[in-house]
């Protein structure tokens, strides 16, 4: 909901600064600016020369208090981007100087009243804040009669999953952080964003020929935290032929970053294995998995990565992306692992007014009252995830969610399934999955207070060890579709329960099978095809190969 009063010039204390609205519309306040290769945050603004401006009030509906959000304009019809704003507010461009694109996003710090030039014609415009997933975007409309126009927004809740243990996360982010001192611009915008914790992923290649999004330290003396909100430094890992990966909460960073020819200084070689990667990144105290759905790859050693029992999950979505597929074999296989999933940018900042800029695609994991990067990985490791765009999803067996075990006698028995999808946002569909499979059940669809939802309560017989999740689906990204070109689905997906009947594993044969024969050719290509420096290390892959292809015996 939204008030707008008249304009009322005035002085105003914030802080140990004093705040000037002049009879000639000036606006006095002055806010450091800072930049890197990856972004800006524009210097806030010292002195608006004598024109129109929005004094735009943004409040938690309960407490009546300041929150920080995001917040996007449009002027006499057109989206309009403000040059930049006063001290309690944030305006932030994300840079892809590969790709050519930026994103602004201006933001509510929740400090105090923003302020925003307009332009000098601005007749009429609205505003749409948005604060993540659980509260109710509120578009607001409003009139510019005199030299400024004061409108008040309400963020209401429509769910609060901290207060039941969940937690979200931006789990792929590459911004630099050279000096703490900013961290305090990062932490207002994981909460103007709805996020707890975000992993600032340092690379090579790709955007920038050398090493890039690189942090002031790594591990725990890397981290910041404001007690609600932390930010963790982690590594994204690229070879050209195995795929990329993300390690998160390393105590330091694993070198070379990239192989077979990524970035520069260029490393031609598709070595060290990935596995090897895994490993001292558990010896640094961190936790990883294949990035993109392991699609960024000639030939993904993300199931020999699996099946040798080195990954922690496996992320399933960014902004662009959304793929199942290989994570799907080898849950069918027996190797549980939860999903992941965060924007990955710079990449693809496109976003529709209701969306997070961070957070567009992330994780949620229940870790309970505790927060930190020990208790997050815990919890993914755990698998007490799900993984969103916009949905909120649930899914329970018998009582028991995602991370969980049912057990069941030899002979097997009747379950009941509960999934829920919710959002303020139209919703299209909820399944239940059985082994990557839907499986019959009927949605019942509501629409009371403001929030659809579509939901499964349904028996069904198992005879036989599974695995089930709930996934779901909402409109359409539209900014993503008129940036990239391509159609996409907000979505959202579960992690995994398992049934587990009698001494039965969690076991498709036809899966196994296909898994076996795939690595069978992978071990050919990684025979031939790859590139080493020494003969050991061909020698070194082909062994690692046979050692899975054994495991699934």
């Amino acid at each position: 909901m939204y008030r707008q009063f008249s304009p009322n010039p005035r002085s105003l204390l914030i802080g140990s600064f004093a705040l000037w609205l002049l009879a000639n519309g000036q606006i006095l306040l002055a806010h450091e600016g800072h930049q890197a290769a990856t972004y800006e945050v524009t210097p806030a603004a010292a002195q608006i020369e004598q024109g129109k401006y929005l004094r735009l009030k943004v409040v938690d509906a309960e407490s009546s208090r300041p929150t920080a959000a995001r917040f996007t304009l449009t002027v006499n019809g057109k989206e309009y981007i403000p040059p930049n704003v006063a001290r309690h507010g944030l305006r932030f461009i994300s840079i892809h100087q590969r790709r050519e694109q930026q994103f602004i996003a201006t933001y509510a710090r929740g400090s105090g009243d923003v302020l925003v030039p307009l332009p000098n014609d601005a007749r009429s415009a609205t505003v749409t804040v948005a604060k993540g997933f659980e509260f109710v975007p509120v578009t607001a409309s409003f009139d510019i009669n005199g030299p400024s126009a004061t409108v008040e927004v309400q963020m209401e809740r429509w769910i609060n999953l901290q207060a039941e243990g969940w937690h979200a996360a931006d789990e792929h982010l590459h911004y630099e952080r050279t000096d703490p001192k900013h961290d305090g611009d990062w932490l207002t915008m994981l909460d103007a964003d709805g996020l707890s914790h975000a992993h600032f992923l340092v690379l090579r290649g790709g955007n920038l020929p050398g090493i890039w999004a690189q942090q002031f330290a790594y591990g725990k003396a890397g981290e910041a935290n404001d007690g609600k909100r932390s930010i963790r430094p982690g590594e994204e890992y690229r070879d050209s032929s195995q795929g990329h990966v993300n390690l998160l909460g390393v105590e330091k960073v694993i070198s070379p970053i990239s192989t077979g020819g990524i970035g520069e200084p260029r490393v031609p070689f598709n070595y060290p294995p990935l596995l090897d990667v895994f490993r001292r990144m558990h010896e640094l105290g961190g936790i990883g998995g294949p990035a993109h759905g392991a699609s960024l790859a000639r030939s993904s050693t993300a199931a020999l990565d699996t099946v040798l029992g080195q990954v922690d999950f496996f992320e399933i979505a960014n902004t662009h992306l959304y793929k199942t597929d290989a994570w799907y074999q080898l849950l069918n296989c027996g190797f549980i692992i939860p999903p992941v999933a965060g924007t990955d940018l710079p990449n693809f900042g496109f976003r529709d007014p209701w969306q997070p800029l961070l957070g567009e695609v992330r994780t949620y994991v229940r870790s309970g009252a505790r927060s930190g990067f020990d208790a997050w990985k815990q919890a993914v490791r755990r698998g007490e995830v799900f993984v969103t765009s916009g949905p909120v999803i649930h899914v329970d067996v018998d009582g028991v969610g995602p991370g969980g075990v049912v057990r069941l006698p030899p002979q097997g028995g009747d379950l009941t399934i509960t999934a829920e999808l919710a959002s303020p946002r139209p919703l299209k569909t909820l399944e239940v999955v059985s082994m990557g499979q839907p499986i019959s059940v009927e949605v019942k669809r509501t629409h009371t207070g403001g929030v659809h939802r579509l939901h499964v309560k349904q028996q069904m017989a198992i005879t036989k060890s599974c695995w089930l999740a709930a996934r779901g689906t909402g409109g359409p990204k539209t900014a993503v579709e008129h940036g990239l070109g391509i159609q996409q689905d907000v979505m959202a997906h579960t992690g995994v329960v398992q049934v587990l009947v009698g001494n039965q594993p969690i076991r498709s044969e036809v899966e196994v099978e296909r898994l076996r024969k795939q690595l069978a050719l992978q071990q050919e290509h990684y025979r031939t095809q790859a590139n080493y420096e020494e003969p050991e290390h061909r020698l070194r892959f082909v062994d690692l190969f046979e050692q899975a292809i054994k495991r699934l015996d």
